[in-house]
């Protein structure tokens, strides 16, 4: 790496060798081996002075404030005590005011609120504990995230999301990046429980990693979920510099998210770049799937966090993004060259 284009710090400390003197011994895999900066491993705050950590935290870009008409209709399902109480709201109220007709850019995320309500009440009205119960990985993925992220998602045009075992382009690129003939084999890339991709399944805009079962945030699957979404991201976000030409000012804008759900749990990753050869990688609140009505505020919290992971999913993907990317580079006298390095090839294949 080049010292003249690595991450000058405001203490005049270089972040990437920070990284590096902190973990180069470090004898099992974590995220500063690819130059990542997690926002909540205190290890890796401890390595910073504090006015760097602060520098460090404020490039981060910020998370879309909730729309006012969005946060209107989730307001009618606050303070929800029985299903019956649930269905009548449903009944009486629409997501369209009656004076309007439906159009998909203003009402599609209050219908997908609706749909989620829709498709819970009866898990809900069940006389059994139903969201208590031991269940496989794929009835969660059936019965809750199909709705609550893969519909919330379909809101999008041009973006597709794949689902189960599905193998990342990215990942599989980074892991063939020194293939040069063909009598040397091809490497599977690393494969994930949900990728959301454009419509010709070229480029990849997010990730989803899911388990059955959530016991804590330092449970080994959780753990080995988490690093496993990071790096995809981080495969992701390198591709996504690559399709702008490596121009720095345009990497400074992009970024993308993962999620990592266990059970009824669920946690928003993000992905940004730092500066130099170096990512941050950001993470909302772990939020719950409630196994009562009573609790529905937590379950609108969790829908806002899916929102907003789908509001970053937008601005990676939209076309006029695209395009003005485009008209920029044109404009550019020079491209810069990738700053960005790819993650180190530490899983194993097929994983």
């Amino acid at each position: 790496m080049d010292t003249n284009s690595m991450w000058v710090l405001p203490s005049g400390d270089l972040a990437e060798q920070v990284l590096y003197e902190g973990h180069r011994t470090t004898p099992y895999e974590c995220l500063p081996h690819s130059f990542i900066i997690d926002l909540a491993d205190p290890t890796v705050q401890k390595l910073y002075k504090p006015k760097d950590w602060v520098a460090i935290c404020e490039r981060v870009p910020k998370l879309p404030k909730k729309d006012e008409s969005l946060g209107e209709v989730m307001r009618k399902f606050e303070n929800l005590e029985s299903p019956e109480q649930l269905r009548r709201i449903l009944i009486e109220s629409s997501y369209v005011p009656k004076v309007e007709l439906y159009n998909h850019d203003m009402h599609y995320d209050a219908s997908w609120v609706h749909l989620v309500f829709n498709f819970l009440l009866p898990l809900y009205d069940d006389p059994y504990p139903v969201l208590l119960e031991d269940h496989p990985e794929a009835w969660f993925d059936i019965n809750i995230w199909s709705v609550v992220v893969d519909r919330c998602l379909q809101g999008l045009r041009g973006i597709n999301m794949l689902r189960k075992e599905t193998t990342s382009l990215a990942g599989s690129l980074r892991r063939n990046r020194d293939r040069t003939y063909p009598t040397q084999r091809q490497k599977m890339g690393p494969r994930y429980d949900g990728l959301a991709m454009d419509r010709s399944n070229r480029i990849e805009y997010a990730v989803m990693e899911t388990s059955k079962a959530f016991h804590l945030e330092g449970a080994t699957k959780w753990l080995h979920d988490y690093l496993k979404v990071a790096k995809c991201l981080h495969d992701i976000l390198f591709l996504l510099h690559c399709e702008v030409n490596h121009e720095a000012s345009l990497l400074e804008e992009l970024q993308v998210a993962g999620l990592v759900s266990a059970g009824l749990d669920c946690q928003v990753l993000r992905m940004s770049y730092g500066g130099g050869y170096v990512c941050i990688l950001s993470r909302e609140k772990r939020r719950t799937i409630p196994a009562t009505l009573s609790k529905s505020g937590q379950l609108l919290k969790l829908l806002f966090s899916i929102w907003r992971f789908k509001t970053i999913v937008d601005s990676c993907g939209r076309d006029d993004t695209e395009q003005d990317s485009h008209a920029r580079l044109m404009s550019s006298p020079s491209l810069s060259y990738p700053k960005i390095l790819r993650a180190f090839d530490t899983e194993t294949e097929g994983e």
